[in-house]
């Protein structure tokens, strides 16, 4: 959410704020592993979470300046969060971050030129985790 706002308000991700919540996030995944046993649900969070960045990278590198680099390492923080759900989610989250990307393309860009993305991946890691809760009570 902070790097939501910062990025509203600057335009920008500060890097130290993505790798303190990376280190934590990591350090409660890992700290979860080792009470619980269950080292598959680590090691796919985070394959998730470095395919997820690899792919905004690509975009970064294929169509320079639709997303910036602090988009990237913002998708790395978030990434970890959702892949920990699963893939189910973070497939949701990336079909979600689609949709929102395109509306506030078309909503905001008009009067700026271009949007914050940072928001769009906070609402759409929110909407995706909350998808993931509601799950159990639509089967």
């Amino acid at each position: 959410m902070a790097l939501s706002i910062e990025d509203i308000n600057s335009r920008r991700i500060p890097r130290l704020w993505v790798i303190l919540g990376a280190t934590v996030q990591l350090l409660v995944f890992i700290c979860w592993t080792l009470i619980n046993g269950n080292l598959s649900s680590l090691v796919v969070c985070v394959l998730l979470a470095f395919g997820s960045t690899a792919i905004q990278f690509l975009v970064l590198l294929i169509k320079p300046g639709i997303i910036g680099f602090g988009d990237v390492t913002c998708t790395f923080v978030v990434a970890l969060a959702v892949a920990w759900l699963g893939v189910t989610t973070t497939l949701i989250w990336w079909c979600l971050m689609g949709i929102l990307g395109v509306i506030g393309i078309a909503v905001f860009a008009r009067r700026n030129g271009s949007i914050a993305f940072a928001p769009v991946i906070t609402i759409a890691m929110i909407l995706a985790i909350m998808a993931d809760a509601m799950s159990p009570l639509l089967v």
